[in-house]
């Protein structure tokens, strides 16, 4: 039952931590993407001379996605209208033929407009990441014909400027990952450094602005720089009021001390102790003399005559020695102890009748001196 149980815990624990790793990870993802709608914002709003909060105003009143703003803006600069008059005609079902129309333009106005791809986002987008971020169009037509969106590009080609590397290879790991979090992760980036690696826009187009919209983000804006101001001051106050604590709470230290210093008086110092004398420094002893050098007397055997008069008597009893010395015998041949067999006589010995000193007389035949004595008498 207590194993059961183990492995219940275990398994809820397992489950928990997966879920709060796709958590982190869902979390993470979101803030990648609000803050890849902020770029986007940002630059849409400097392609048309526009603050930020003013394309977000009215992103948030029509609903539009923010990379589909960019047909309602790029028909508010030709059609001299405003962005809110653009949306709410196309909003109605008018084309862009019959916007331009009641704009004023003629009927071949649009047919120069839609071949140079006025009102296509993706023209919009791809020559706002040429030329902003400094990428060639074959790798950002080349994402979005793997099926990239234009916020998976926009973030590929930024992660992309940051760690001088090909938006593809960047684009092919979020396809992978399915999530900015890992890929940010890994490579130590952050998006809200994308301003480092983008330029101004060398053209803005003039949009006629909304003087409601206008008033509108104005008044945020002041809003804004209130809350701002106002959450200065209270940090402000809250340093302060952290300073004024420290010190009151110094002072207690400082009076707390001296009324205990006031309540035990201090002990008297203790009389230094005299300092010791130096140790008399020992004088260094001379030098002790070389002793000298004993002289060899005559007699002895290391003196040189001795030395001379010992060569010569060995050379002479040597010779001597030599002189007396007898002649030494010539040894015989050594025996071989080994030999089992007695040595046969040579045919070829100059003595055929010399018995052999191995051979013992008495093994001699009895018919051989008979023959021997008969010769004789």
């Amino acid at each position: 039952m207590k194993r059961i149980t183990q492995n219940i815990g275990l398994s809820i624990g397992a489950r928990l931590g997966l879920i709060g790793v796709s958590l982190f990870a869902v979390v993470g993802s979101a803030k990648a993407d609000g803050l890849l709608d902020k770029i986007a914002l940002t630059v849409l709003a400097d392609r048309f001379g526009l603050d930020r909060s003013e394309v977000s105003a009215l992103h948030k009143d029509t609903g539009v996605p923010i990379y589909q703003l960019a047909p309602i803006y790029q028909g508010a600069h030709y059609y001299r209208q405003r962005p809110m008059t653009i949306w709410r005609m196309r909003h109605s079902g008018l084309g862009w033929r019959e916007i331009g129309v009641r704009s004023g333009m003629g009927p071949t106005y649009y047919g120069t407009l839609s071949r140079r791809g006025v009102f296509e986002p993706d023209v919009f987008w791809e020559t706002e990441y040429e030329e902003r971020f400094d990428i060639p169009r074959e790798r950002i037509v080349y994402m979005r014909r793997s099926g990239g969106q234009m916020e998976d590009i926009l973030g590929s080609v930024v992660v992309g400027r940051l760690v001088h590397s090909d938006p593809v290879v960047i684009y092919s790991d979020y396809r992978r990952e399915r999530s900015w979090a890992p890929i940010i992760r890994t490579r130590n980036v952050r998006f809200e450094e994308w301003e480092r690696v983008c330029v101004p826009p060398r053209v803005r187009y003039v949009v006629q602005r909304d003087p409601a919209l206008v008033r509108a983000v104005q008044i945020r804006n002041a809003q804004i720089r209130q809350a701002e101001a106002r959450e200065a001051q209270i940090r402000a106050q809250i340093r302060s009021a952290r300073l004024r604590s420290d010190q009151m709470r110094a002072a207690a230290a400082r009076a707390n001390r001296a009324r205990i210093i006031s309540a035990h008086p201090a002990h008297p110092a203790h009389p230094a102790h005299p300092a010791h004398p130096a140790h008399p420094v020992h004088p260094v002893h001379p030098a002790h003399p070389a002793h000298p050098v004993h002289p060899v007397h005559p007699g002895h055997p290391d003196h040189p005559q001795s030395m001379r008069a010992n060569h010569d008597g060995v050379r002479r009893h040597g010779k001597e020695e030599k002189a007396a010395r007898p002649n030494r015998p010539v040894h015989s041949a050594p025996v071989d102890l080994h030999r089992t067999r007695p040595r046969q006589q040579n045919r070829h010995e100059s003595h055929p009748t010399r018995v052999r000193q191995s051979e013992p007389q008495h093994h001699r035949s009895p018919e051989k001196h008979d023959h021997k004595k008969g010769d004789g008498g």
